[in-house]
């Protein structure tokens, strides 16, 4: 599995892969999150703003300081339903991102685990038979990203 799991689109809101299943052989993955367009930063305040423009102000702000995080989630075959496995740390905020970044996150038993190091964080567990990976929005705004998949044996 070389896959992009999620193509490049502009997205508001938290987004769910489809359903990826593991190949024989597979214990881990290596993902990557390619950002290619943050929320801009807000513009500066101005005195005398209408409530609707602070309003507005506000929204841009937080969009500003919001983040993607990424996380793997098995999905259990009895129920169907989703269990969060792991929820990566690597996060940047959008008013960091301004010129592109792309963050690594691997999953792997037995790996050494790393938090955040220099982008790339890795988690020493095994990539379920049926899973799927969820990017989260901690705040409105438009972003633009990809989401590939490496297996690893």
């Amino acid at each position: 599995m070389n896959s992009t799991l999620l193509k490049p689109e502009e997205r508001t809101a938290t987004t769910a892969t489809e359903d990826q299943t593991s190949s024989a052989g597979q214990r881990g993955a290596l993902l990557t999150l390619d950002v290619t367009k943050a929320p801009p930063k807000a513009r500066a305040e101005k005195e005398g703003e209408s409530a609707k423009e602070k309003e507005e102000l506000a929204a841009e702000k937080a969009a500003e300081e919001g983040t993607l995080t990424v996380s793997i989630e098995a999905r259990d075959p009895a129920s169907g339903k989703y269990v969060p496995l792991t929820v990566f740390a690597v996060t940047k905020k959008a008013k960091e991102l301004e010129a592109g970044v792309t963050l690594a996150y691997t999953l792997y038993p037995g790996a050494l685990e790393t938090s955040a190091l220099g982008g790339h964080e890795v988690m020493a567990l095994a990539l379920p038979s049926s899973w799927r990976a969820k990017v989260t929005h901690s705040a409105g705004g438009k972003w633009t990203y990809t989401l590939g998949a490496a297996a690893l044996r």
